[in-house]
């Protein structure tokens, strides 16, 4: 990994700043706008520097959370949305696995889409419908989810 990309790893939190206590998360925070403004950071553009120090406000840890939590609403309501077949059954969730399924800390690393029956009843949209895209895909595209990439799981 490149020191650009560990540097930004860190200051964004990838090295776990996220746990449940937020007072441990601010400090975190705190500390890592101090080293973007000290020159620790100087690796990453001034740019980038200037675009991260200004959105670590005091409220930063605390918004996590909530924004996790409208995630969740805006994910459940996208499941519940695309997975009602058009007689108001429901389809099944597909989970599609690939590469390592299950990373270091346990979590499944899968994509998840809409799983058409391909009958008359529940036909099989063409291939560059938006029905056909992964949960996944949509949840970034909309500014739900971010992309990490994690070997060898692409």
């Amino acid at each position: 990994m490149a020191a650009e990309q560990r540097v930004l790893f860190d200051v964004v939190g990838l090295v776990g700043w996220a746990d449940p206590f937020l007072d441990v998360g601010v400090g975190r925070l705190g500390k890592h706008k101090a080293r973007l403004r000290d020159g620790t950071y100087n690796a990453l553009p001034q740019d980038l520097r200037e675009y991260l120090t200004a959105r670590i406000t005091p409220d930063a840890a605390q918004r996590h959370p909530s924004a996790g939590k409208l995630a969740a609403e805006a994910h459940k309501s996208m499941l519940n949305t695309r997975l009602k077949r058009p007689d108001g059954s429901q389809r099944k969730l597909a989970v599609l696995a690939t590469g390592e399924p299950v990373e270091g800390n346990g979590r499944l690393l899968a994509y998840t889409a809409p799983w058409f029956s391909g009958t008359a009843s529940d036909p099989l949209p063409p291939r560059e419908h938006p029905d056909r895209r992964t949960f996944n895909l949509d949840m970034v595209a909309l500014g739900w989810a971010a992309t990490f990439i994690i070997y060898p799981s692409l």
